[in-house]
């Protein structure tokens, strides 16, 4: 040792090791696609639209009259039930 080297002394290894496990990347999936009822939903309760639904709704009495108990009644399968359209 002159003036704090050392001059016999080896290099030390610089070869490089992993620390961590290898990752593997996995391919991405297509995602699927996103519904677009759904936006368009929001699009019209922002834009208070009238709803479609509102269209086909049914009155109660019609509700009662569907499902009333028909005169014919078929042996073991109960009342019959007629559905109003």
């Amino acid at each position: 040792m002159e003036d704090g080297v050392f001059e016999d002394v080896e290099p030390v290894c610089v070869a490089l090791v992993p620390l961590a496990a290898p990752v593997q990347w996995l391919s991405k999936l297509p995602l699927p696609r996103p519904d677009p009822t759904f936006i368009t939903h929001l699009i019209a309760s922002a834009e208070r639209l009238p709803q479609p639904c509102g269209c086909r709704r049914a009155t109660p009495a019609d509700a009662q009259l569907a499902y009333a108990p028909s005169r014919h009644q078929h042996p073991g399968t109960g009342f019959q039930t007629r559905q109003v359209i």
